[in-house]
């Protein structure tokens, strides 16, 4: 098989082939191999190649999973894998190589996935740039001269440019969405609990989450059947699925009621592109049977959004003062982004009470937003208010961090929503800008109804009208 055939097919074909052994294992990590060799020169997207750990887990015999002898990259931000380095995007956690492997690294690997990449990330996952003093900057394999999304940037990047055709992810306000739909890829944000964090309890104070971006709804849908589920003591529970994901996706939903919206809760309008798009999807959901209402947001989350500024520099000051427990020393002026000194900083002068107030304040947002889901199915709205930006636009090396977190929230101002209040959200590819950059469209549903949104996705790619990537299933 050449490697340009192998980019064609999404996860779920390349397992088949290796399960009718028409092709190896080994095969397909040697093409997915030379296809970051030939094809990551344009992106910058791949940090770390992994390839003994892969070859020696193909030695070792893989489990008989849907996915066995599959090639995977992983974010690198949170997620461990034993006896390799996570650097967070930082060059403060060179060398900080992890002694376990996170409870999701082993579902991965029990499905039978090749663990064979690190991909990029905005540093401690504070932006939608791939831009870090770590690696090169990543780029969007549309234009070259504009940002990926991030903070999953380096997930969406290789997955658009066909090099995997699935990719780790992680989402704490939009970092799974905001790169998929600046790269024209599916992403897909579970509900909060769905997936484990162990042993870490609640990064972000259970804004954030993990799955994957992915080409196709079935390869999603998939991945989360193997590795939803969660495990005793953790802090959030999401009630099991009636069914598996899978075959939700290949389910006609009912027809639904979707709430469309363009405006974001803080008054921010879309690019003029972007609103056509969505106004786009109303009318092709309205063709394919749903109920369709215009609505407007009845809350602003604007005094939520300064707080949530407590909840980062919290975290960020937790992870960074655990490393340097560990190396003897805090981090040097030239191993922090100055964007990242400043919130690592504050999160020292935060109070307690601080963090309690942040933390009910979201709360309470999540009940308003809850509320007003729960007049709909499935709510629509646009992935960010901007397309992809040029390089320099979100740099985390400005000594203005309140301006650069602003400049964030304009650019997508729709994702935290779903965060804040734990419900599943993903980001479908539909169409593209005059200047040919991908747009995505985005749906949330209420807390819980994963599947429901997989029957809707499913429906959507089976029209052929939406714009997911073509690859031979």
């Amino acid at each position: 098989m050449k490697n340009s055939e192998l980019a064609d097919l999404d996860a779920t074909a390349v397992a088949e082939l290796i399960q009718l052994n028409q092709i190896t294992p080994t095969e397909a990590l040697e093409a997915t191999l030379d296809l970051i060799e030939t094809r990551d020169a344009q992106v910058s997207a791949v940090w770390n190649v992994l390839a003994d750990r892969a070859v020696k887990s193909i030695k070792n015999g893989l489990p008989n999973g849907p996915f066995r002898g599959v090639p995977f990259a992983v974010k690198d931000l949170g997620l461990k894998i034993e006896g390799e380095v996570t650097t967070h995007g930082s060059t403060y956690f060179q060398g900080d190589i992890s002694s376990y492997s996170s409870e999701l690294t082993k579902r991965y690997e029990s499905a039978g996935l090749v663990i064979c990449a690190k991909v990029s990330t905005s540093e401690f996952g504070l932006g939608p740039s791939g831009d870090t003093d770590l690696h090169p900057r990543t780029n969007n394999p549309w234009d070259i001269t504009r940002i990926a999304g991030g903070s999953s940037t380096g997930s969406a990047a290789v997955v658009s440019s066909g090099i995997f055709a699935m990719a780790h992810a992680s989402d704490g306000g939009g970092s799974i969405r905001i790169p998929a739909s600046c790269c024209g890829v599916f992403g897909f944000k579970p509900s909060r609990g769905r997936i484990s964090y162990y042993p870490v309890a609640e990064p972000w104070s259970g804004m954030s989450t993990q799955h994957a971006i992915t080409r196709t709804v079935r390869d999603s849908a998939t991945l989360l059947d193997c590795t939803a589920g969660n495990l005793p003591g953790d802090p959030y529970f999401c009630p099991p699925s009636t069914n598996t994901f899978l075959s939700a996706s290949k389910t006609e939903p009912r027809q639904l009621s979707i709430g469309v919206h363009l405006e974001s809760a803080d008054g921010i309008n879309p690019d003029p592109q972007i609103a056509q798009r969505v106004l786009a999807m109303a009318k092709l959901l309205e063709d394919l049977g749903h109920k369709i209402t215009f609505t407007k947001l009845n809350f602003n989350l604007t005094e939520v959004a300064k707080l949530y500024g407590v909840i980062t520099s919290a975290s960020i000051r937790m992870l960074i003062e655990e490393r340097a427990k560990s190396i003897g020393r805090e981090p040097n002026q030239d191993e922090l982004l100055p964007v990242s000194r400043t919130i690592y900083e504050r999160g020292a002068k935060h109070r307690a009470v601080d963090l309690a107030v942040t933390r009910e304040a979201c709360f309470a947002a999540s009940r308003k937003i809850s509320e007003f889901t729960e007049q709909f199915d499935v709510l629509l709205c646009p992935t960010i208010a901007e397309l992809p930006q040029k390089h320099g636009k979100f740099d985390m090396r400005s000594s203005n961090t309140d301006e650069y977190m602003s400049t964030i929230f304009r650019f997508g101002p729709y994702t935290a929503l779903a965060s804040i209040a734990g419900q599943p959200a993903m980001s479908v590819p539909f169409g593209f800008s005059e200047e040919g950059l991908p747009i995505g469209v985005h749906f949330s549903a209420a807390f819980a109804q994963d599947e429901l949104l997989f029957q809707l996705a499913g429906q959507l790619e089976r029209t052929n009208l939406c714009g997911f990537p073509k690859v031979k299933q």
